[in-house]
């Protein structure tokens, strides 16, 4: 699993730890930029889950599946 050609190392996020919100939504969005929410294709790159698959649809679960992909989650 590789996401550099999607994530840019010189983007400077200083901007995300000034926001006025709580810190684990600080967090959340940093997770997010830095591709490491616990996502089925991260913990399957780590061996951690057997398939990277989501568990609703069975395409490849990633960030951008999760929150604006999946058919099934968008339904409910």
């Amino acid at each position: 699993m590789s996401h550099n050609s999607d994530f840019n190392a010189n983007i400077n996020y200083c901007w995300l730890w000034k926001l006025y919100c709580p810190n684990k939504i600080k967090l959340f969005l940093w997770l997010v930029t830095h591709y490491r929410l616990p996502t089925n294709q991260h913990l399957n790159s780590i061996c951690i889950v057997p398939s990277p698959n989501c568990y609703f649809c069975g395409e490849i679960e990633t960030c951008k599946h999760i929150f604006m992909g999946c058919v099934i989650v968008e339904k409910h």
